[in-house]
């Protein structure tokens, strides 16, 4: 039986988003227009950051290159971008980037690591944050 509350989720959540993105993030704009939506993006950031990303067995660089990786391969842009500049935060370098897509390009395909080249190149452009994050041993 698992007894942590919500409120629990939610605090571990934030800690882990303040390591990947710095409390910036909580300024982000979820583009949610109603009450269900902020509800939505309360249980995605629960389950991915409070539940899966606070777990202690992987590092957050580990976490972050299968992240990226599975996004890469099932093409979702957006999300792709944002853990790129995680992935950045985290300690990995653009070669490492490139280096999972030409990994992954003979399973998966060549079009799709080609948009998530074009993905990594729009963020490798962006100016680098103030400060980075800290990597979690």
């Amino acid at each position: 039986m698992n007894t942590q509350t919500d409120t629990d989720r939610l605090e571990r959540a934030g800690r882990v988003l303040d390591d990947l993105f710095t409390p910036a993030w909580r300024d982000m704009d979820s583009g949610s227009q109603s009450p269900a939506g902020d509800y939505f993006k309360q249980m995605c950031v629960e389950h991915c950051y409070g539940d899966a990303w606070s777990r202690e067995t992987l590092d957050y660089k580990t976490r972050s290159a299968l992240t990226v990786s599975a996004l890469a391969t099932l093409g979702m842009q957006e999300e792709l971008k944002m853990h790129i500049r995680i992935a950045l935060n985290v300690g990995h370098t653009p070669d490492d980037i490139v280096e999972f897509f030409i990994q992954l390009a003979p399973y998966v395909g060549v079009p799709r690591m080609v948009q998530a080249m074009r993905n990594a190149g729009e963020v490798f452009a962006e100016p680098a944050p103030a400060s980075q994050a800290a990597t979690k041993a």
